[in-house]
C-alpha cells in the first residue's frame, strides 16, 4: 500500500508506511479523525482492521522538535541524548 495513493481526510496531517499493512496517521485529535480515516479507505475498498491512539511523552515531542532545528541528515547532540534517555528508560 503507498501512503501517496490514500484518499485525502480532513484531520490528517502525516501518513507514515511501518510495513507493507500498517500505517500511522498523526493527526490532533484522533477520536474525530479515525471514523473518518476509516470511511474514506472502506470506500476505496480497503478494509481497516485495527486503529489505535497513540500518545508520544513529553521526552519524545522535545526530541523531535530538537531534531527540527538540527542541520538535514544530522540530528541534534539534544535529539541524541534524549533519545538514549528514553530507550534506557524503556
Amino acid at each position: 500500500m503507498d501512503p501517496r495513493t490514500l484518499p485525502a481526510v480532513e484531520g490528517v496531517e502525516s501518513i507514515r508506511q511501518h510495513g507493507p499493512r500498517e500505517l500511522m496517521l498523526v493527526t490532533m485529535d484522533a477520536g474525530e479523525t479515525a471514523p473518518r480515516v476509516v470511511d474514506a479507505f472502506s470506500r476505496r475498498g480497503i478494509t481497516v482492521t485495527t486503529t489505535r491512539e497513540e500518545r508520544p511523552s513529553f521526552d519524545e515531542i522535545f526530541a523531535r522538535l530538537l531534531e527540527q532545528q538540527a542541520p538535514p541528515g544530522e540530528p541534534s547532540e539534544e535529539a541524541a541524548t534524549a533519545a538514549r534517555s528514553r530507550d534506557a528508560a524503556a
